[in-house]
């Protein structure tokens, strides 16, 4: 616990977990309600449309996963910065749209662009702990990140309640701006600072 508590840029890496987790509990809790409600969708209609987002996340979170053994690994983080926008627009067009076929491809996208940041949390991880504690620290960032993230569906449901969906929908936006925010600076952290993971595999090829 020691050892995963020192890891280097942990409170960067448990804000990514427990915004990328906020997202995936409060859009998954209000989905349905929002469609049938929001957008009076029928009960057909409703399992349709929230079934094509979780399916677009899962081969986006394979395609980031291709992605990520690919990059060099002080360019991970782009995912973070590329998937938290795209995510962060696509929640904005469904808050902005007036019809119920535009909202839907805009809560689809946003989840594919989610599915993107999914695999770069564990790998920062990997990264950037020290050798013989990456599962311990994954176990942190995982089990704080649940805990935290578990409260997302409350605050949405007090926005909605005093707003509107769209008030609460806007909270989903700020948890892909904070991805896009720590995402940028670990980018620029990394050009800087080498990590355990890409330094082990250099002394490794040498």
């Amino acid at each position: 616990m020691r050892g995963a508590l020192s890891t280097p840029g942990l409170g960067w890496v448990l804000a990514v977990e427990i915004a990328t987790l906020a997202f995936l509990w409060g859009s998954s809790s209000w989905l349905p309600s929002y469609l049938l409600h929001g957008r009076h969708l029928t009960l057909t209609q409703t399992g349709v449309v929230s079934a094509l987002p979780f399916l677009l996340s899962l081969v986006s979170g394979f395609v980031g996963g291709a992605l990520i053994d690919r990059l060099p690994a002080r360019r991970v983080p782009l995912l973070l910065v590329f998937g938290g926008l795209g995510a962060a627009v696509s929640v904005l067009v469904v808050v902005l749209a007036n019809g119920p076929v535009t909202a839907s491809v805009g809560l689809i996208l946003a989840n594919g662009f989610w599915g993107l940041q999914a695999p770069v949390i564990p790998t920062l991880v990997q990264h950037t702990a020290a050798p013989g504690t990456v599962g311990s620290t994954y176990g942190v960032v995982n089990g704080v990140g649940n805990v935290v993230s578990a409260f997302m569906p409350t605050l949405m449901g007090a926005a909605i309640g005093g707003g509107g969906y769209g008030m609460g929908y806007l909270l989903l936006v700020g948890t892909q701006l904070v991805t896009l925010v720590v995402g940028a600076l670990l980018l620029a952290r990394r050009r800087r600072t080498p990590m355990h993971g890409s330094t082990k595999v250099h002394q490794e090829a040498g």
